[in-house]
């Protein structure tokens, strides 16, 4: 566990030694009211921040940066009494304010308990809509209220709707390092044709075709994520090509349609995750030996469809990275739905005509692992084909990237962990392509 700690490691009337659970890496960070100052990467990297200080109103403002850059993530505030904190954080799943005398057993339990909330909300709440400040900046005004998220059930609203002041108000967040804003769900849908036309991106015109399926912030998204990890322009113009594609197959078929709006109404996560995917096989497929015609388009395909019977994205994230040491405690049907949706994504996608069999061949193997531990079949690297050995690689390689955060140096880090992990066969060829596409 990886605690970013704002004061001292000795806590209360305990002049002994830090009360911090004995497995945690803590990182010390001065308090400042420069956000801009602030070690970025340990930031990124913690699982909770704690302040053991008695913080100024001007340093709330710095809390409240930290949690609208990385929403979600457990805040424990140790004898706080500041107003202004207590206003902006109470009542949020992801805050705990203690007192000062506390033990390890009361501050692992606290941090314990914040975590699993973590995991059990994350990407179910679909009230507000995400968006890209520096796109903000080609508008005079907005017609509607922005926030900013500091978890998944808490938005604070920081600019109002036609605000004469909207320019410089924005500039002031975006000076602050704030990078994302929020309108509620029901304005983003009103404007979402003001901000398409505003588009002068390199895939603003595939996000318009997409327009039906509500897609566009998840393309913001989407888009900050792979250029973060290096992929360049070239891959996303063909990727974008081939979504058109995809999408004409999706509107020839009511029950992929059906799915489809399910899958991206089940949370951000899985449609972020599966778009995410389509371009890192791209990206990576030039440099894989055992390619074949035609494998760019089924490798698409497969990473938009893979997932389109789940109905929650967490269940995904917590069994593809937790251990069962660390994994929340999943209800036993979306158990059942996680185990079977290799199969029933299948049999959605063999219904639709024009779909190529090597799709489908992937889809149902997309769990399986080079060493047979897999499902549904326990399949090894011996009898896993090229392409869904590439894509199993490629489906690890992005968990882990959400796991670990989309940036240059988490993409080295993980890549080293995969080499050593993936050693024979297609799965060798696989890590080594995508090594080599980032490099």
């Amino acid at each position: 566990m990886n605690i970013v700690l704002f004061g001292s490691q000795i806590i209360g009337n305990n002049k002994s030694g830090s009360v911090f659970p004995s497995k945690a890496t803590v990182t010390e960070m001065p308090m400042t009211s420069d956000y801009d100052s602030l070690d970025k990467e340990a930031l990124d990297n913690a699982d909770v921040y704690i302040c053991n200080l008695k913080p100024a109103d001007n340093f709330a403002d710095i809390f409240l940066q930290i949690k609208g850059n990385h929403p979600g993530k457990p805040f424990i505030f140790l004898g706080v009494k500041n107003k202004k904190l207590v206003d902006l954080f109470s009542g949020d799943l992801y805050t705990a304010f203690l007192s000062f005398n506390n033990s390890e057993h009361v501050l692992s339990q606290t941090i314990e308990k914040l975590l699993s909330q973590k995991n059990t909300q994350a990407f179910l709440s679909e009230r507000y809509s995400r968006i890209p400040v520096n796109e903000l900046f080609s508008f005079d005004q907005i017609d509607g209220d922005l926030f900013i998220s500091l978890s998944s059930n808490k938005f604070v609203k920081v600019i109002h709707a036609n605000s004469k002041d909207f320019q410089s108000e924005l500039k002031e967040y975006y000076v602050k390092g704030v990078r994302y804003l929020y309108l509620k769900e029901s304005d983003f849908k009103r404007l979402a044709i003001q901000f398409m036309d505003e588009s002068d991106s390199s895939y603003g015109k595939d996000i318009r075709l997409a327009a039906d399926f509500n897609l566009t912030e998840e393309f913001d998204y989407v888009h900050q994520c792979i250029q973060s990890i290096g992929i360049n322009e070239k891959t996303i113009k063909k990727v974008n090509g081939l979504l058109n594609e995809s999408f004409k197959v999706i509107n020839k078929s009511k029950d992929l349609e059906e799915y489809f709006r399910r899958l991206n109404n089940s949370g951000d996560f899985l449609i972020e995750h599966s778009l995410i995917l389509g371009y890192v096989t791209r990206h990576s497929l030039e440099y894989f030996e055992s390619s074949s015609m035609g494998a760019g388009e089924y490798l698409f395909m497969a990473s938009l469809f893979h997932d389109m019977t789940l109905s929650h994205g967490h269940v995904e994230r917590t069994f593809i990275n937790g251990s069962n040491e660390d994994q929340i405690e999943v209800p036993r049907n979306l158990v059942k739905e996680y185990e079977q949706h290799t199969l029933s994504a299948m049999d959605l996608v063999s219904s639709v005509r024009d779909i190529n069999p090597a799709v489908i061949q992937i889809i149902g193997m997309h769990h399986e692992r080079m060493n047979g531990t897999g499902f549904p079949r326990g399949l090894d690297y011996k009898t896993i084909p090229p392409l869904p050995s590439f894509f199993i690689v490629c489906h690890e390689f992005v968990m882990k990237m959400f796991e670990e955060g989309f940036t240059a140096f988490a993409r080295e880090r993980v890549l080293d962990d995969f080499r050593e992990k993936y050693t024979d066969g297609h799965f060798k060829k696989a890590i080594d392509a995508i090594h080599a596409a980032f490099n």
